[in-house]
């Protein structure tokens, strides 16, 4: 929140940040005119501000909504430890049962962008050439028929070597988000033959076993500020054990690339090589790539000089106007 001590434009002589943990108190506050940069307001909010009904007035007419893409993903975290996820065919068959529409537009309300990319899309290390995978569950059913999963009694789980293909997907129990998804996802796999148990987790014991490899499928985001990630630790072979290659992902190929990424001086070879990487990672589906969130925000009419970035916002440029005087 902007407050008190206003000086001549463009300068501001003070900034109150006030944090608010819960969601809802401050979406409450916002909507009493509370703050004057208002920041992650919920997509549910967002859009009821958009409808043409919407009783919001207040935030029609005195805010400037900003809607910006950071560097950040979310996807689903396959252990390709676990039989059921060690052949790259059923990781593909998994994205192509995943119900897209239903969570554009019944989870992500229309504002989440799909992305099949580990690299931030507006730089030159996304290749514009990879497509998604589609919704497409008799091929999808193929592939697990090809990589041995197969229906052996009507209404049990695929099996393989004796093996049901039945896991567990570990949720963090605060996110409302994949308590609205799963449900979704899980209900597909089972019309596939695949049973996907679902179990809600608290945060201290989720990063617990994800460092340890305690679970077979989980839901997560990575996040930097800079325009050009290093995938190294996340997708490198040796960083299996004490990185963040959760997943157990191993590629030699892969592993090359991503070390002549991290010597490369220049800025066009380099990003030649993330894009192989790219492409290689989608191709063998490493994760279930799913959607890149905005950030939601609200900005007061009589704010100036803000603008979003990667760094968020540069807080030294913003001034505020001051109402014209009555006469």
């Amino acid at each position: 929140r902007f407050d008190g001590y206003w000086g001549t434009p463009p300068h501001l002589d003070a900034i109150v940040i006030r944090p608010v943990a819960d969601a809802n108190a401050a979406t409450q506050l916002w909507e009493a005119g509370e703050f004057e940069l208002m920041t992650q307001i919920p997509p549910r909010t967002w859009r009821a501000i958009e409808s043409a009904e919407s009783k919001n007035a207040w935030a029609q007419q005195g805010y400037n909504r900003s809607a910006f893409t950071d560097n950040q993903y979310s996807f689903v975290a396959w252990n390709h430890a676990k039989p059921y996820f060690a052949d790259a065919r059923v990781r593909r068959a998994l994205a192509m049962l995943f119900p897209w529409d239903a969570v554009t537009k019944n989870v992500d309300l229309g504002l989440e962008t799909p992305t099949t990319c580990p690299y931030y899309p507006p730089s030159n290390s996304c290749d514009p050439k990879v497509v998604q995978l589609p919704f497409d569950p008799p091929r999808a059913m193929a592939l697990l028929d090809e990589a041995g999963w197969k229906v052996t009694k009507p209404g049990t789980p695929r099996e393989k070597d004796g093996v049901p293909f039945r896991f567990t997907f570990m949720a963090n129990a605060n996110s409302v988000r994949m308590g609205k998804l799963l449900p979704l996802y899980q209900e597909q796999l089972k019309s596939a033959g695949i049973e996907m148990r679902i179990e809600p987790t608290e945060t201290a014991t989720y990063v617990t076993r994800l460092r340890d490899h305690d679970f077979d499928a989980a839901a997560l985001s990575w996040a930097t500020l800079d325009v050009e990630s290093d995938n190294f630790q996340v997708f490198h072979s040796s960083q299996i054990t004490g990185g963040s290659n959760y997943v157990s992902y191993k590629d030699a190929t892969v592993d090359a690339w991503l070390e002549q990424i991290r010597v490369e001086p220049n800025e066009e070879a380099r990003m030649k090589l993330q894009r192989q990487v790219h492409r290689k990672v989608y191709e063998d589906q490493v994760y279930l790539f799913l959607t890149r969130r905005p950030l939601l925000d609200a900005i007061a009419k009589n704010v100036h000089g803000l603008k979003p970035s990667l760094a968020w916002y540069d807080l030294r440029k913003a001034w505020l106007s001051l109402p014209e005087p009555k006469r």
